[in-house]
């Protein structure tokens, strides 16, 4: 679908959802699954409070913390041993002596001590389709159940990753990702059935059925076609305004946010096969919640890694303002937590009592604690909540901020009761407001979300980052990693982040977009920043991954051929210029590259100094 459609579309449906939200029909009780409910609070409820880091230490959630422990005694040691010896096979297979491990990469990656073994996790940035399918190529660049993952020695790294953070358009494939346990990266986008399998993720994503008009590849030259398609659509969209009506008949605010999610949904919670897309005999997660999503078996035995998304608030001094500015609250949910470490709030409720209200920490009525608020696909919408932009742009351009200010921020933004009402210090912006107007996390234009993995509680290691940011012709150009070392440099005594270029151009002049490049080689009290960019192939051709972010339709070809160079990006490393000038494009000695960063912190605590083939990788890949 054209841009100048996509406003259409949702400018119609602005004014169309407002109106509609005031003629509900309740006849519909079978949909009544999408409502929150009213509960009795558990007799120990209240906000979490933790540190803001310095002389009163950050801490993480009991839950989050004993489920990191045990995937790190029960998962990570195999997954570790399986990759390096994909990493070791590969080394052989090269066969040169320049690529020989140094001893210490093998005792690292072999160890059975919980303290020896790296601590990785994943930052995947946003972008809407653009970063999901670049973040879902990459990722299946480092998975070990693909073949040829395995033979390039990259194969495994993604099982051993703890955390996995997502925003915008990363949320739909983390919590995709998750909530399918985990299914091959071309099985969870394409389905079983397009890729020869025969499982329970028959449909895939659907990216040839648009987002805003799921009948925008639709054959549409006939009359009859014509007739059918807008009776899909209609029928589709009546569904949809019925499924989230139950919510405001149960007293709760509804806004476009609540069918985001429902159409989300139907793409990325759906367990269905195409041919039930429309029919309305499918749930399409309706049922399920964020917080439900620790009853999956595949997170019950640890096998996931842990995820997170963040989401901002639309405070009232920023409405209009981009990028948010650095003391808009960066929030994170997780399935067991939603809140914010950040110093002036550092408070967080269990996530599935989302929606509760709550005064200084504690429910306003003990009898009324909310449950079903944190419904899957609300938590995928309100994480990539693009809506506001329009009001961004139109107010820019047009000067129409008054005109639209009764669309914002009920109707533009997720609206949560504010948990935090009363907490926090004076610098917590919306510690006296009563409700939150949560949006898309990429508008303080930290577009890769690195802040959940700055956390000093958490102990990250390494981050590997994905960043599929749309700066400059849809490529990235390092924007995401200047905004967000301005910001950690505010609150450093929360949020550590390696040293990295402050002014963007630097990213392109020197190279640094071009290979993967690692961040804070020798700065050890942050992680140590794996940074791999989407950028043009390496031999002029054309790129098929800097499409926009408001493309919101996807061809099953463009899809697949998206995939296939993300699959490029994440294979080629680092290749020197006398192989680019003979046409090879893939550095071979990346992989082992790799593995020498991956281990390099759990190395410094060893004692051990780089040396071999570490210490050439580290000198060609780190900006310092």
């Amino acid at each position: 679908m054209p841009l100048r459609e996509d406003w259409i579309v949702i400018l119609t449906l602005l004014v169309v959802f407002h109106l509609a939200i005031g003629e509900i029909d309740s006849s519909h009780p079978s949909f009544n699954a999408y409502a929150p409910k009213l509960v009795p609070c558990p007799p120990s409820f209240q906000a979490r409070q933790t540190g803001p880091g310095g002389s009163k230490p950050q801490s993480i959630g009991l839950d989050e913390a004993n489920y990191i422990a045990s995937r790190r005694s029960k998962v990570i040691p195999e997954a570790y041993k399986d990759y390096f010896t994909n990493v070791e096979t590969y080394v052989a297979r090269v066969g040169a002596p320049a690529t020989q491990l140094p001893p210490y990469v093998k005792k690292i990656l072999t160890s059975m001590n919980q303290t020896t073994l790296p601590r990785l996790s994943l930052a995947v940035a946003g972008g809407a389709y653009r970063g999901a399918l670049f973040g879902a190529g990459m990722m299946n660049v480092f998975d070990g159940r693909n073949v040829s993952s395995k033979a390039s020695g990259l194969g495994g790294l993604l099982q051993a990753v703890e955390y996995v953070t997502g925003l915008s358009g990363s949320t739909w494939l983390v919590m995709s990702w998750m909530h399918s346990e985990l299914a091959p990266i071309f099985e969870l986008i394409l389905g079983s059935e397009q890729v020869g399998k025969n499982n329970s993720n028959p449909s895939g994503w659907l990216t040839h059925y648009g987002l805003l008009d799921p009948t925008d590849e639709f054959p549409n030259d006939t009359i009859a076609q014509k007739l059918r398609n807008t009776r899909l659509k209609t029928s589709y969209w009546t569904r949809l305004i019925r499924e989230v009506s139950s919510k405001r008949l149960a007293g709760f605010q509804i806004g476009i946010v609540d069918l985001w999610g429902r159409i989300l949904s139907y793409h990325f919670l759906n367990d269905s096969s195409p041919d039930k897309f429309f029919n309305g005999s499918v749930a399409h997660g309706i049922n399920q919640t964020f917080s439900g999503m620790v009853n999956l078996s595949s997170f019950r035995n640890f096998t996931q890694p842990f995820p997170i998304l963040t989401t901002l608030p639309l405070a009232k001094g920023s409405i209009g303002i981009l990028p948010l500015p650095d003391n808009a609250t960066r929030y994170e949910i997780t399935p067991y937590e939603f809140g914010s470490y950040d110093p002036f709030l550092s408070s967080f409720i269990p996530t599935r009592y989302l929606g509760t209200k709550l005064s200084k920490g504690f429910p306003m009525n003990k009898d009324q604690c909310c449950k079903n608020f944190d419904n899957a696909g609300f938590i995928l919408a309100t994480a990539s909540n693009f809506f506001p932009v329009y009001k961004f742009m139109l107010n820019f351009y047009f000067n129409l901020r008054k005109s639209l200010a009764g669309y914002t921020p009920e109707v533009l933004s997720a609206t949560v009761s504010n948990p935090f009402f009363g907490l926090g210090t004076e610098q917590f912006v919306e510690g006296m407001d009563k409700e939150l107007h949560l949006i898309d996390g990429g508008f303080g234009f930290e577009v890769t979300p690195f802040a959940p993995l700055l956390v000093q509680a958490r102990k990250v290691d390494v981050i590997l980052a994905f960043d599929g940011t749309g700066d400059t012709l849809n490529f990235a150009n390092g924007s995401s990693l200047v905004r967000t070392a301005e910001r950690a440099s505010h609150y450093s005594e929360v949020y550590k982040f390696p040293k990295v270029p402050l002014n963007v151009t630097d990213f392109t002049t020197l190279g640094l977009v071009k290979r993967p490049t690692f961040f804070g080689c020798e700065q050890f009290d942050a992680p140590l920043l794996i940074w791999i960019a989407n950028t043009p192939p390496l031999d002029g051709s054309p790129s098929v991954l800097n499409t926009t972010t408001l493309q919101l339709t996807y061809p099953r070809n463009e899809t697949v051929a998206m995939l296939n160079e993300a699959l490029t990006v994440g294979t080629r490393g680092f290749p020197s210029e006398k192989l680019i000038s003979q046409g090879v494009y893939q550095d071979p000695l990346w992989p082992a590259c790799l593995s020498c960063a991956v281990v390099d912190r759990a190395r410094g605590r060893l004692g051990v100094q780089r040396e071999g083939i570490c210490s050439a990788c580290f000198d060609r890949h780190c900006w310092s």
